[in-house]
C-alpha cells in the first residue's frame, strides 16, 4: 500500500467525497488504509479541508434536492426527436399557404403609396466649377 501524500490527491478527495463516499471508501479508491487517510488528515490541513469541501458539497446538494422535491418545482423538458415524428401529421400545403399568408400581412403592413415625382438631372448636385474641393490632409509618420 502507497503511504505517500501528494498534493494532487486533494481534488481527487474532493470528488470521492462529494459523489458521497465516506472514509473507508476513499481510503480504497486511493489505495491507502483507513488509518493512512486519518493522518493524512490530521498532518495536511489542505487534504482535510478537500475532504470537508466535498462532503458539504455533497450535503447540500443533497439538502436542495429534498427541498426542491417537497415544495414542487418547474423544469423544462427537453426531448430528441426523429425526423419521422417531426413530419407526422405534416401538411406540406398547408404550411406554404401559412407562408404566403405571412407575407402578404407583411406586405400589407409596410407597402406605402408613393408619390411619382421627377428627377431633373440636368442640374449637377455638386457645382465643380466654381467651387474647390478640399480634403483634409492627413499626417503621415514615417
Amino acid at each position: 500500500m502507497n503511504t505517500t501524500y501528494d498534493p494532487s490527491m486533494n481534488e481527487q478527495a474532493f470528488n470521492l467525497a462529494l459523489l458521497g463516499f465516506d472514509d473507508v471508501e476513499i481510503a480504497m479508491v486511493l489505495g491507502i488504509s483507513t488509518a493512512t487517510l486519518t493522518a493524512w488528515k490530521r498532518r495536511h490541513p489542505e487534504f482535510l479541508a478537500a475532504l470537508k469541501r466535498g462532503g458539504l458539497q455533497a450535503d447540500s446538494d443533497v439538502v436542495a434536492s429534498l427541498h426542491k422535491r417537497a415544495v414542487g418545482y418547474e423544469f423544462t423538458e427537453v426531448r430528441t426527436v426523429t425526423d419521422a415524428e417531426l413530419l407526422e401529421g405534416f401538411d406540406h400545403d398547408e404550411f406554404i399557404k401559412s407562408l404566403e399568408t405571412e407575407f402578404e400581412a407583411f406586405n400589407a403592413e409596410f407597402t406605402m403609396d408613393l408619390e411619382p415625382f421627377e428627377l431633373d438631372l440636368t442640374t449637377p448636385v455638386l457645382d465643380l466649377t466654381t467651387e474647390p474641393l478640399v480634403f483634409d490632409t492627413v499626417p503621415v509618420c514615417k
